[in-house]
């Protein structure tokens, strides 16, 4: 079970059995059947009957059921719904520029675990399918620091390796604020209020100005002021 299983929950949802049904045959297509098994707390387990479904499930993404993201994490065993806490998450990350030789798994996870644990690296990577960047799965700390780049030691060497991250899950991406997508951070509808006001400020300058230049009179003075 634990090779073909994925631990699931959406953020501050609970949808029901049919729904989550529906929702998995639309959005992931699985080619062979599921077991859908519920958990308290909103949690749900899926296990696959096909390998390959798994696998793509995992590693695509992010899901959405609404505005709720979806949490996902590798089955394991004794796991219990009331003792789980959101203090990590996985995030696939992308490694560019990596020299050939690195692209092994044991190389791989001497790099992401620079940025958290090392889960896994994507069936892509394994098979050597592209090599513009290697892709891992890292387990990362929600409330840690999103690192741009780190500094592996592998074979006695040193290097600065540039990381890019496909999607960070309940994080603002510009912010990094845990539990913000980019669209409802705080900070970053902040930012945009104050460009917003600045913009309108700049437009009525504009306009006064113009009003200035056209010609337009002030108030009518009375024929005895001054006098």
């Amino acid at each position: 079970m634990r090779t073909y299983a994925i631990i699931c929950k959406f953020m501050g949802l609970w949808p029901t059995e049919k729904d989550l049904q529906t929702w998995i045959k639309y959005h992931w297509k699985p080619k062979g059947s599921i077991d859908l098994h519920l958990r308290s707390k909103g949690f749900f387990t899926v296990v696959f009957t096909n390998i390959e479904d798994k696998d793509r499930v995992f590693e695509g993404g992010p899901y959405f059921y609404a505005a709720a993201g979806l949490y996902m994490r590798p089955w394991m065993m004794n796991f219990v719904p009331e003792r789980e806490t959101f203090t990590s998450v996985l995030v696939w990350v992308r490694i560019y520029s990596l020299p050939l030789d690195y692209w092994k798994t044991e190389l791989l996870a001497a790099i992401s675990n620079k940025l958290g644990l090392f889960v896994k690296a994507s069936e892509a990577t394994r098979r050597g399918n592209y090599t513009s960047f290697a892709r891992i799965c890292v387990e990362m700390d929600l409330f840690g620091a999103l690192l741009d780049e780190v500094i592996p030691e592998v074979f006695d060497e040193e290097w600065v390796q540039t990381v890019d991250y496909e999607h960070i899950p309940f994080r603002c991406r510009r912010f990094h604020e845990h539990g913000d997508l980019l669209r409802d951070c705080p900070l970053s509808k902040a930012e945009n209020k104050s460009k917003t006001n600045t913009l309108k400020d700049t437009d009525s300058f504009h306009k006064v100005v113009q009003g200035g230049k056209s010609g337009k009179r002030g108030p009518k003075q009375h024929q005895n002021e001054g006098q």
